[in-house]
């Protein structure tokens, strides 16, 4: 999977793009705090999926662990807050 940017600040639209997310809407956050997920979607016939979440509130700047999770499975990588 990809994450861009892999950085940023409060209301960064962040990118994640890879294969077999599943069709439901699955949760992301950063460290312990949920993100608003934009939008999930996974195009059926080849499995790319792309989610597209916001940075939240209330997160000194340092590095953290990302993670995206639904009743597929979850996948976790490292996210850097601004």
């Amino acid at each position: 999977w990809r994450v861009e940017p892999d950085h940023g600040g409060v209301g960064t639209d962040v990118k994640i793009t890879g294969r077999y997310f599943g069709t439901k809407k699955g949760k992301v956050y950063i460290g312990e705090k949920s993100c608003k997920v934009v939008s999930w979607i996974t195009e059926p016939t080849t499995g790319m999926s792309t989610v597209h979440f916001l940075v939240p509130k209330g997160l000194p700047a340092e590095t953290y662990g990302l993670k995206v999770t639904n009743k597929v499975g979850e996948a976790t990588d490292a996210f850097i807050v601004e």
